[in-house]
């Protein structure tokens, strides 16, 4: 489905005369563009997760015991 939208949307923007190249340029830098926020959102989740619980961990395994 998402391909039949892109060739729809590429035929389109030929027709208002952009070339197929650039129309499909800029697609792949919108999908590039969604991919690296979803990532960035899972990196901030793991981030917030691990500062949540690391002084649990730290308590669990004798860290601050340790001397370090």
């Amino acid at each position: 489905m998402a391909e039949s939208k892109a060739v729809l949307a590429a035929s389109a923007a030929i027709n208002r005369g952009h070339s197929f190249a650039e129309e499909l340029r800029r697609h792949l830098q919108a999908v590039q563009a969604a991919k690296q926020q979803e990532l960035a959102k899972h990196r901030r989740a793991r981030t917030r997760h691990a500062a949540a619980t690391w002084p649990k961990f730290a308590r669990l395994t004798g860290y601050f015991d340790a001397g370090y």
